[in-house]
C-alpha cells in the first residue's frame, strides 16, 4: 500500500448486509464501529477512491445504489459524510481482527503480518448494495470523519 489506508475485500453482500475483510496499511487507524467509516468503503466497493465516481470500467452505478445517490464530491465532504452515515448504515460490527495487540496498533504494526480484520455493515436499504460484488478487491483511503 502506499497512500491507501486500507486493503479491502468484499467478502459476501446479502440483502442488507455487507461483510468486508480489510487489511490495514501503517497509517490506518484501528477498525472501528464508526458509521463514517462504513459509509466511505460501501461507496468505495464501486470504484476503490475514484475523484471521476466511475468504476474502472467507466460504468456509472446501478439507480438506487449508494454511488448512485451520494456523489464523489460529496463524500469526500466531512460535514456531509456525517449527516448522511446515519440516514445510509443503521450498524457496524467489528470481528475476526489479527495482529492488534488489543488495540495497541502503532507499537505493534508489522509490515510482515498487518492487522487485519471483517467490517460488518447493515444498511438502511438493500438497493444502496445494488452495486457490490462479491470477491471485489480495492484499495481504500476511507476514514472515520
Amino acid at each position: 500500500m502506499s497512500t491507501e489506508l486500507y486493503s479491502v475485500k468484499v467478502k459476501r453482500v446479502k440483502g442488507d448486509l455487507l461483510e468486508l475483510r480489510l487489511t490495514l496499511g501503517s497509517q490506518a487507524m484501528p477498525l472501528s464501529t464508526s458509521k463514517t467509516l462504513a459509509l466511505m468503503l460501501v461507496h468505495e466497493t464501486w470504484s476503490g477512491y475514484s475523484p471521476k465516481g466511475t468504476n474502472y470500467s467507466g460504468k456509472t452505478p446501478p439507480p438506487g445504489s449508494l454511488p448512485a445517490l451520494v456523489s464523489t464530491k460529496d463524500i469526500c465532504t466531512e460535514k456531509l459524510v456525517r449527516e448522511l452515515a446515519p440516514k445510509f448504515i443503521a450498524s457496524v460490527e467489528v470481528k475476526d481482527v489479527l495482529h492488534d495487540a488489543d488495540g495497541d496498533f502503532e507499537s505493534t504494526f508489522s509490515e510482515e503480518e498487518p492487522p487485519e480484520g471483517t467490517l460488518v455493515i447493515k444498511v438502511t436499504s438493500p438497493e444502496l448494495l445494488a452495486h457490490v460484488k462479491t470477491g471485489r478487491v480495492f484499495d481504500s483511503v476511507a476514514y472515520d470523519a
